[in-house]
């Protein structure tokens, strides 16, 4: 039966021990073990991390039925040297809504969104930009036209 508390991470030595000093039930796993580990952290926690690295070795079937399920939670996050990257959830979710960045905004650009005439309106993604005519004229409706 799960620990509804239990946190169980999956890493290499090096993040593992990283997570331990943090008081986190850590595993160092490697390529011929990950898979094992992964399925027995699934059978008692309430929350599974396991990084990138680790997670390329557990069978993609096992692995995309785990991050779908309601239980336990299931999470992928980089090692502590960042050798393999977790899927860019923003990129995906972005994709998935159909939203698809002008040329040149970048992920790191900050944006704020908003709907000038309240929720369920038009709305607009802003840039730094708008800010730098706001000074000039402060109408939220002039700032947009320009």
């Amino acid at each position: 039966m799960p620990d509804r508390d239990a946190v169980v991470v999956i890493a290499d030595e090096l993040t593992a021990a990283g997570y331990r000093l943090a008081g986190v039930e850590a595993h160092a796993a490697d390529r011929d073990s990950a898979a094992a580990q992964f399925a027995a952290a699934l059978a008692h926690a309430a929350l599974v991390i396991i990084t990138a690295e680790m997670a390329r070795h557990v069978p993609r079937e096992s692995l995309a039925a785990a991050l779908a399920a309601d239980a336990p939670l299931v999470t992928i996050v980089p090692d502590v040297l960042q050798r393999s990257l977790p899927p860019d959830l923003a990129r995906d979710v972005r994709r998935a809504l159909g939203i698809v960045p002008q040329a040149g905004i970048s992920d790191s650009t900050m944006a704020t969104l908003f709907e000038p005439d309240g929720p369920g309106t038009p709305a607009w993604l802003l840039t730094g930009n708008y800010r730098v005519i706001l000074h000039y004229n402060c109408s939220n409706y002039y700032a947009l036209s320009v």
